[in-house]
């Protein structure tokens, strides 16, 4: 079991995730909702040439994901229960968001046989519809951003996010629909999945001194695709 945690909202207090939790936030009417709304500007977008109507679209946008609730991958919950790196108890998941992505689908088909030998536990299309969020196991002893820059690597993979690496980092929950991938088992049973150990601790820093560093950053509201 791979424990992590959800925020209703970006200033809400935080739960650790189950499979109720999970599957109550897949299927959460007012999540299918405020995503058909996005997808609808997203697709708009693609459609317009004016930066400054662009603009207004972005920030709409912005504005509905901020209703959405978020999941945080890095973090198996928060002492205090308030999403912030000095109460974030690591978690052992990592997540890469890959943006600019016309065809999330098909990238993903593309990747998926390789990304399950390096520890793929879960994927979806994230909420604009343009961009592939994928979830994996941490190897114990590496830091996020050295497993996610190994990860990019593996599956050569472009536009990368390189800000989601910290531990309060949220990502926003999408309707089962947006779902290309889940493993129930490791997330939610006694499944166990092995990874490239050896490989992956010659990638650098600990997961000690990726804590360490996240602790002496603010408050984080972070918000992915």
């Amino acid at each position: 079991m791979y424990r992590f945690s959800l925020a209703n909202s970006v200033s809400s207090r935080t739960q650790v995730v189950d499979r109720r939790v999970f599957e109550e936030a897949l299927n959460n009417p007012k999540v299918e909702n405020i995503c058909r709304s996005i997808a609808e500007i997203a697709a708009q977008m693609g459609k317009c040439t004016d930066e400054t109507t662009r603009k207004q679209m972005r920030d709409k946008m912005g504005e509905l994901k901020r209703g959405l609730p978020g999941f945080c991958w890095h973090a198996e919950e928060f002492k205090d229960g308030k999403r912030n790196a000095f109460s974030a108890i690591p978690s052992k998941l990592t997540m890469i968001d890959v943006d600019h992505v016309d065809e999330p689908q098909k990238l993903f088909e593309s990747i998926k046989a390789a990304a399950l030998t390096i520890g793929l536990v879960a994927a979806h299309i994230t909420p604009s519809t343009f961009g592939l969020r994928l979830i994996f196991v941490r190897a114990e002893g590496v830091a996020i951003e050295q497993h996610q820059a190994w990860i990019t690597e593996r599956l050569q993979l472009k536009d990368v996010d390189g800000c989601t690496k910290d531990l309060p980092r949220l990502s926003f929950v999408v309707p089962r629909r947006y779902w290309l991938y889940i493993d129930y088992d490791a997330l939610f049973e006694e499944k166990t999945v092995e990874l490239p150990t050896a490989e992956l601790r010659g990638t650098g820093a600990t997961v000690e001194t990726q804590h360490a560093t996240s602790q002496q950053t603010k408050l984080q509201v972070g918000e992915a695709n």
